[in-house]
């Protein structure tokens, strides 16, 4: 899973699913979206009915048909699906479709530092549903630290610490 600088500054977005918020990043547009992690969904049609803060504010607040889901937990994806549906609902149709012009779409997903294969390989397919054609992992540490400016590619001593 290491993944070089350059790897890295060739991607067109780079995605954080966290637990509890997600972020995207587009090359050219910035931060793009920086919601929590939440989907409501009508369990009797399987209509997404609110993503991000909306659907964090129904939480406990709806009827027993409507669903509050977390499909994503200790920064793995859980439910490959719904956060395929929530990331397609928070990127919204116009962004969709300025990435979609892109013949290779390139993206970079964080992953946590001790995620297991399955754990990486549902963070693969969930970006590769929305159109990437290739998906670089980054560890959460390496991407907390090329955030802040560190040398990371030098063998310098750095402390990084994540609170969150």
């Amino acid at each position: 899973m290491t993944v070089s600088l350059e790897q890295l500054r060739r991607c067109h977005i780079a995605v954080d699913l966290g637990a509890a918020r997600t972020r995207v990043f587009v090359k050219g547009a910035g931060l793009v979206v920086d919601e929590p992690s939440a989907a409501a969904v009508n369990t009797r049609t399987g209509a997404l009915i609110a993503v991000g803060a909306l659907a964090e504010q129904m939480t406990g607040r709806t009827p027993d048909y409507i669903r509050v889901a977390r499909p994503i937990s200790g920064g793995t994806v859980i439910d490959i699906e719904m956060a395929q549906r929530m990331l397609r609902h928070l990127l919204g149709d116009k962004l969709r479709r300025q990435l979609r012009r892109k013949p290779w779409l390139r993206a970079a997903a964080s992953t946590p530092h001790d995620s297991d294969p399955l754990a990486q390989r549902a963070a693969v397919e969930t970006l590769v549903g929305l159109g990437a054609r290739r998906v670089e992992l980054v560890d959460t540490l390496i991407a907390a630290a090329v955030g802040c400016g560190l040398p990371v590619e030098q063998p310098t001593a750095t402390m990084i610490m994540v609170c969150g």
